[in-house]
């Protein structure tokens, strides 16, 4: 009787400890489940790169927000009845013909100056703007030979402007006119035609979505 006991004992002691060593395994599996389950969440080489171009793209996105508020645009643009080019505006006096030297008073009461050219696409601008014959800013009546731009800019003698054998000062000719045929040429002062004046272009600034000038 009492060893029958004793094996029934044994058996529910070796039972208990099949028991534990299952519970021990059991978690055992679970914490690799979930190690391998975090490694294939986290640890994946596609949501790596996944979440490396999310932050890539929150910088970039902070850096151009930045950039735009700090970005400034000046906006030119002129008075009514004056024509913008580049960072400068003309008012063509397209109904008065005046000489070169009443020219000269009618551009200041304009705000501006008889017309300067720079280069060739301010040339090309005037020729389309302008249909007849006009006075430009350049003349030599202070001394023969020494042509001079009314607002001081230096007079380039190996310019491209003038027409074929012009200047010729033909009977004192002292002042320039510009015409989509001749070009440059010099003519007396005294003569009738009408003008370009040009000013600086007015400016607003853009910078931040706020203008101001």
């Amino acid at each position: 009787m009492e060893g029958a006991v004793y094996a029934d004992l044994m058996f529910q002691s070796h039972e208990v400890r099949d028991q534990e060593t299952l519970r021990m395994d059991d978690r055992e599996n679970m914490k690799e489940d979930m190690s391998c389950t975090s490694e294939k969440n986290l640890g994946s080489p596609f949501l790596r790169r996944l979440l490396v171009g999310s932050l890539l793209l929150v910088v970039a996105l902070f850096t151009l927000t930045v950039t735009l508020l700090s970005y400034s645009m000046l906006c030119p643009f002129c008075p009514p009845g004056w024509t913008l080019f580049e960072t400068s505006c003309y008012l063509h006096s397209a109904e008065d013909a005046r000489s070169w030297g009443e020219s000269l008073p009618w551009c200041r009461v304009q705000g501006g100056h008889l017309v300067v050219i720079n280069d060739e696409e301010e040339q090309n601008f005037l020729e389309s703007l302008v249909n007849d014959t006009i006075w430009i800013g350049l003349s030599d009546y202070h001394r023969e030979g020494n042509w001079r731009w009314v607002d001081g800019t230096p007079y380039d003698s190996t310019t491209w402007s003038w027409h074929t054998d012009q200047p010729n000062n033909d009977g004192d000719e002292d002042c320039v006119t510009l015409s989509r045929v001749s070009k440059w040429n010099d003519d007396k002062c005294s003569e009738k035609y009408k003008s370009v004046c040009e000013r600086r272009a007015d400016r607003l600034t853009l910078k931040g979505g706020t203008l101001s000038n």
